[in-house]
């Protein structure tokens, strides 16, 4: 049968043109996810082979794919983050996946390739970009007729468990903060990583900070909203607050609720700090000075805003530069100044409760993450009382 049932969906052969008795040239295809479909793609094989439109297709191998996607799409018509953003994707693909054929290629490939990036200890999220890559190259090399089939919209992406729950949350504890800390204040990032650290504060909500949201008198700060470069391709959807500028926008925090946290008297001191900052910055630049951004804190000295995308990036270069005077430098993301405050609290015997309330958590669960981190590190620490031995009883 030509048609046939696989365990997730459907199946198809056929035979290519330029077959004959004496040396038969077959092809499968599976993935399709209804007898209809893999019959309605059977008769479009069969309408091209009367019409003889059979083609010769250059791109041999899935890198082929991946770079003509990267040269003549993205690079003609993403901005420089998209293109920093899928440049790094294609660099896994290429690496891992890159040699395989694509007139050869099945669905299965495919799901062993995410397979394997699962076991490198990929999160679920990262496979999914990937796979959006993927899927992305394939419909524009299919739409310009470089391959005959694109393959990945017939490519269900499965749902992995975490592979590794500690490495998901990596984090600096009490004594790496202390190193690492002093060698970043000249970072332009350093309000942002200041306020993660002590507040638990992610990208987006470091660079909405406004002066209007600190109350040096009742010392709290309320955490309102979120600042974010959303390019029109990512705002689909999305509730914005206010457009700051053409690529910038206003949003709500994460689960849309307002959070006010109180103030410690080091917090008071940098945020007093950074507020006279801003204010001589601006005497000093004039007129070049960008006012959009008046009394947000997460600036440029020029006054440009420093938002969630530009943090995260700025930090991991951060990061390469620390990696050279500390090699052996447990590497973190921005994220994981988030993390570094979450488990600190927990490890100083915070009730769960109050530190779902400072993260701003709408679940417990999520939080509960932190308190599994926290018990393996008492368990490295109760195990190295090995050493001690043991006399019996």
């Amino acid at each position: 049968m030509p048609v046939y049932k696989t365990k997730n969906g459907y199946g198809v052969r056929f035979e290519l043109p330029g077959s004959t008795a004496e040396n038969r040239k077959r092809k499968r295809l599976s993935g399709f996810p209804t007898e209809k479909a893999a019959k309605d793609f059977l008769k479009s094989i069969d309408a091209m082979k009367v019409l003889d439109q059979f083609k010769t297709y250059h791109l041999q191998t899935v890198a082929e794919v991946m770079d003509t996607w990267h040269d003549e799409h993205v690079i003609r018509n993403c901005r420089h983050d998209s293109i920093l953003f899928y440049e790094e994707k294609i660099k896994v693909i290429k690496d891992n996946f890159g040699k395989k054929k694509v007139e050869a290629l099945k669905v299965g490939h495919v799901k062993s390739f995410y397979r394997v990036l699962h076991d490198m200890g990929k999160s679920q999220d990262a496979i999914k970009k990937i796979h959006k890559t993927l899927k992305s190259a394939f419909f524009y090399c299919y739409s310009m007729e470089y391959i005959p089939d694109k393959i990945m919209d017939r490519v269900k992406l499965d749902v992995y468990d975490s592979p590794n729950q500690e490495s998901k949350l990596k984090h600096w504890n009490y004594d790496e903060i202390k190193r690492y800390l002093p060698h970043l204040k000249e970072s332009s990032i350093y309000f942002n990583i200041y306020l993660a650290l002590h507040l638990g504060l992610r990208a987006e909500e470091t660079a909405a900070i406004h002066v209007s949201d600190i109350d040096f008198n009742k010392m709290t700060i309320t955490i309102r909203h979120a600042m974010k470069k959303a390019y029109r391709s990512q705002i689909r959807g999305t509730n914005i607050i206010k457009q700051m500028d053409e690529n910038t926008i206003l949003t709500n925090t994460k689960n849309k609720k307002v959070n006010v946290l109180p103030l410690t008297e080091n917090l008071v001191y940098f945020l007093k700090a950074s507020i006279k900052h801003k204010d001589e910055m601006q005497a000093m630049y004039g007129e070049e000075y960008n006012h959009v951004y008046d009394g947000y804190l997460s600036t440029y000295d020029n006054g440009n805003i420093i938002a969630d995308k530009q943090i995260s990036y700025k930090f991991r270069n951060d990061v390469k530069k620390l990696l050279k005077i500390y090699p052996e430098m447990n590497r973190i993301t921005f994220h994981g100044l988030r993390h570094s405050c979450a488990s600190w609290l927990i490890s100083n015997g915070v009730n769960i409760i109050t530190v779902q309330e400072i993260l701003n958590h709408s679940d417990l669960k999520i939080t509960n993450i932190y308190t599994h981190s926290d018990l393996t590190q008492k368990k490295k620490a109760l195990d190295s009382l090995n050493s001690l031995g043991h006399s019996g009883p």
